[in-house]
């Protein structure tokens, strides 16, 4: 049982991220020295990038590109981790303080979308967080192993038994080792805190990085977490789409 090394993660679960990442105190290595300006920058170019080599972790860059996204700079850095999970990094090229922060997604996932203002991507109850904002953490996101249009489609998991295993505990973990290679590469050092923040299916991939990987995050925030799968969709959601219908079988109308 690997329980007791959770760490912060619970601790941490139901506080405002800003509270969260600013004042609470977590395991992790001590604070780097940062440049005269106050903020660390590459040593390298973003178009470089292309040669870090993911290789060991099964993974692979497929884009990278300046990009100015709410007046910060950043590289934006696209790939895939085998077999085909798809990701996205934005590393900040004048403004990185040091901190990483993962974004969990909801529903069934089968998107990538990063954002620098809601830091869960799945919830509005989680207040912008200025850091994230302000282009002083390296941000990245995946799409759980599919992709789909929406993500209430899971036909992508019927007849897949690895591609549910991904999307139940693997995607976070591959992605955390993926981007803090990412930022060796890139800066020449890990991140000095990482954390992960996740609502609903991203409460529950916060949960399974707590008790699985409790190594990857100094931080971990588990907001209203899908995490009891069999009666969640098995059997609580068709007894709900069945007791909104009416007698033909159709859909209620609120009047």
């Amino acid at each position: 049982m690997r329980f007791p090394h959770v760490r912060a993660a619970f601790t941490l679960a139901y506080f405002g991220l800003g509270a969260a990442l600013a004042g609470i105190t977590v395991a992790g290595p001590p604070a780097l020295a940062a440049t005269a300006e106050g903020a660390i920058h590459p040593v390298m170019s973003c178009a470089a990038l292309a040669k870090a080599d993911l290789t060991r972790l099964d993974a692979q860059i497929t884009s990278m590109a300046a990009a100015t996204r709410d007046g910060h700079d950043y590289c934006d850095v696209k790939g895939y981790i085998s077999p085909v999970t798809q990701f996205e990094a934005l590393l900040p090229l004048d403004t990185w303080r040091g901190d990483y922060l993962q974004q969990g997604c909801g529903g069934f996932c089968g998107h990538v979308d990063v954002s620098l203002q809601d830091p869960s991507r799945t919830s509005g109850y989680q207040a912008p967080y200025a850091p994230l904002a302000n282009g002083e953490m390296v941000v990245a996101a995946d799409d759980e192993g599919h992709e789909t249009a929406n993500n209430g489609d899971a036909l992508w998991a019927k007849t897949d038994p690895e591609l549910r295993l991904i999307f139940g505990y693997l995607s976070e973990h591959q992605l955390a080792e993926a981007a803090k290679a990412l930022m060796r590469t890139f800066y020449g050092r890990e991140p000095t805190y990482s954390y992960f923040s996740g609502v609903s299916d991203g409460g529950h991939e916060a949960l399974v990085l707590a008790q699985r990987y409790p190594e990857d995050f100094n931080g971990i925030l588990a907001g209203a977490p899908a995490n009891n799968w069999a009666p969640l969709v098995g059997l609580f959601e068709p007894w709900a789409a069945a007791a909104n219908r009416n007698e033909s079988s159709r859909r209620c109308t609120p009047r």
